[in-house]
């Protein structure tokens, strides 16, 4: 079968969101592993914590290979190691080894997502870019919902161990499909002189330093949101199942959202205006969600947030590579990531030391608030690019 841009979008897609789905087994399952294994909850929540933290140490190295052997050979040994492990973690009698496959995963997981801005460039013209890589992106968050939602009730019918079984089967068939259904244009070659100076070159594109502080802002106050979400709703007397299904709700919005929002860029070919507006809809959104004890209004504020918010990712990504070309698309993808993430990695902790002696969340909620405004008002400082069907756009 000759692949079409269809069905590799489609199969990388999958290999997207099987990775989630594996990250995402563990976030509902944390009370389950400090009973089983009598750890406390900052010992249990490393399953979840270690992605975010390893994608920051390896995201850089994964951006420059990605460049530099292109993504065929690339996603197939990092997907050949996440299906690997994934059956590691059947082995469920010691906390330590279950935490070493999760690990493993975790190292792998950015030579895979990293290599999303590649793909849609090598399959699709720039009039389909954004859209291409808000299907894309789909996987991602689909992965995220299916991981948390279908996790537990897995788990509550078969256990643990068969648990992890059934979703080491489900990795393995994302990767059989990947090999069969994925392939590159052209010989495949990448970019042999990429190197680490490529983000060096990269940054010298005002275009990505404004993004890279827009990511480090807006996914670092949203990865902070979504973790202590329950927390923060718990104050005004939500549910522990009521605050899951608003973090779904977000999650869904989200998903419909990365088709709808970069589609219209596409046909608008504009990227700068759909950052601005929508991002600063989200920040506008946290304030009322993070206060409000009505469901109702609680879940409306949950899907538009999604919607508008989580869309800016396949909005910013297609951005990046136009800005600096597919040869060197694997590194602005890297570096935007990693920024996110350590923007994670320091709102996570800040959120939580905000409550002082006080014991509630309005202070990291005001935090989250400013930190989305000020994310949004960072691009006003972007240049949007002049970007005719058929050709990428010089900057």
């Amino acid at each position: 079968m000759k692949p079409t841009k269809w069905i590799v979008l489609g199969a990388f897609a999958f290999q997207l969101c099987v990775t989630h789905i594996l990250w995402f087994n563990f976030v509902p399952l944390t009370s389950l592993l400090q009973e089983t294994y009598g750890v406390d909850e900052l010992t249990a929540s490393l399953q979840v914590l270690v992605f975010p933290l390893f994608y920051v140490i390896f995201t850089l190295h994964a951006g420059v290979l990605v460049d530099r052997w292109g993504y065929k050979k690339l996603l197939r040994l990092a997907a050949s190691i996440m299906t690997l492990f994934a059956f590691c973690r059947i082995y469920t009698e010691s906390f330590w080894f279950l935490f070493l496959a999760q690990s493993a995963i975790a190292i792998s997981q950015p030579y895979i997502i990293n290599a999303i801005s590649k793909v849609v460039a090598d399959w699709f013209e720039p009039e389909h870019n954004a859209m291409a890589t808000g299907l894309a992106s789909m996987g991602m968050f689909l992965g995220m919902a299916v991981g948390a939602a279908i996790t537990p009730m897995v788990v509550s019918e078969f256990g643990l161990s068969f648990s992890m079984g059934i979703f080491a089967v489900l990795s393995l068939v994302s990767t059989l499909i990947y090999f069969v259904a994925v392939d590159e244009r052209g010989d495949g070659a990448g970019n042999e002189s990429a190197g680490f100076r490529e983000y060096i070159e990269v940054l010298q594109h005002k275009n990505i330093r404004y993004m890279a502080l827009f990511s480090f802002m807006a996914l670092g106050a949203f990865n902070g949101l979504t973790l202590w979400l329950e927390a923060i709703l718990g104050q005004y007397g939500i549910s522990v199942d009521d605050a899951g299904l608003v973090a779904g709700l977000i999650i869904i919005g989200g998903i419909l959202g990365a088709v709808v929002i970069p589609a219209m860029s596409d046909r608008t070919m504009r990227r700068k205006p759909f950052l601005m507006v929508c991002s600063l809809i989200g920040g506008l959104l946290v304030y009322p969600l993070c206060f409000t004890a009505n469901l109702g209004p609680l879940y409306g504020y949950a899907f538009t947030l999604g919607f508008f918010f989580l869309a800016c990712l396949p909005v910013m990504l297609s951005f990046a590579e136009e800005q600096v070309g597919k040869g060197k698309a694997g590194a602005a993808t890297g570096l935007l990531f990693l920024c996110g993430n350590s923007g994670g990695i320091i709102a996570i902790p800040l959120m939580s030391m905000m409550n002082g002696d006080s014991g509630t969340w309005n202070n990291a909620a005001y935090f989250t608030v400013a930190l989305l405004l000020l994310a949004s008002f960072s691009t006003f400082g972007l240049k949007d690019l002049k970007i005719r069907a058929g050709a990428k756009g010089k900057a």
